[in-house]
């Protein structure tokens, strides 16, 4: 959590320039914090960060770090490129699962054989999204819409054929129901709100995909916290439509 806050700030830090013109609202260029101070926070933040981490051992604080070095170089150079971007972000979301795993799998011992891999689906899950975001900013074309579609659904695919209980392809198939919904949408009246509907789907699903991790693997005691966290996203999402700031 420290280091995804962190990357948060730092976020807000090296977009400053270009919210001044496209969200003067946010709190950099509305004059509400001090750039200088949102940054010392997200160096604050990204300490706390290696520091939990090293307190699950040397492999944590390791991919903590890639981590961190990951985030940084996504924050200030890899997003200006659409495809270097796509890749630096579903780096960053394999990497804090990873950390995940080495701190909570590794440290109990209890490590399912094939785990590791969700990884490498939760990077290319993540990649896919990073692409189909850009039709939020730039007009989407069915053919695009198609692909990106089909590439999101072989993701699950793969990641269903790997599973060694079937109860993960529960989760997963809702999953993609969500997202063959939201590409539909788009495909059918592509525009830049229903671009962010399939974007907002896309991220709320993560929860998903992680419970057909958990399934799939045969830790059904965590499938249900993962549900958990996935209802709570959805009501979140239900108030900010309602409220108006979703999206924000």
């Amino acid at each position: 959590m420290f280091l995804y806050a962190a990357g948060m700030a730092a976020n807000d830090v090296a977009d400053r320039e270009r919210d001044r013109i496209h969200k003067p609202d946010r709190p950099i260029p509305a004059g509400e914090i001090p750039v200088g101070r949102a940054a010392v926070l997200a160096g604050i933040l990204a300490a706390l960060g290696l520091a939990s981490a090293a307190l699950a051992g040397p492999v944590a604080l390791a991919l903590g770090s890639i981590l961190a070095i990951a985030v940084a170089a996504y924050d200030f150079a890899l997003k200006r490129n659409a495809v270097a971007g796509a890749v630096g972000m579903g780096f960053c979301r394999a990497a804090n699962l990873c950390l995940g795993l080495a701190a909570g799998g590794l440290a109990a011992g209890d490590f399912p054989d094939r785990l590791p891999a969700a990884p490498a689906f939760l990077f290319g899950y993540v990649a896919v999204l990073s692409l189909a975001s850009g039709f939020e900013d730039r007009p989407a074309t069915r053919g695009r819409v198609a692909l990106l579609g089909l590439s999101h659904l072989g993701v699950l695919v793969a990641a269903a054929v790997s599973f060694e209980n079937p109860a993960g392809w529960v989760p997963l198939g809702l999953l993609a129901g969500l997202l063959v919904w939201a590409y539909l949408r788009l495909a059918r009246r592509p525009s830049a709100a229903l671009a962010g509907t399939l974007v907002r789907t896309g991220v709320v699903g993560i929860l998903l995909l992680d419970a057909a991790f958990l399934a799939g693997s045969g830790r059904h005691e965590a499938v249900a916290l993962a549900l958990g966290f996935l209802a709570a996203g959805a009501a979140w999402w239900r108030v900010a439509s309602v409220s108006g700031v979703k999206g924000e």
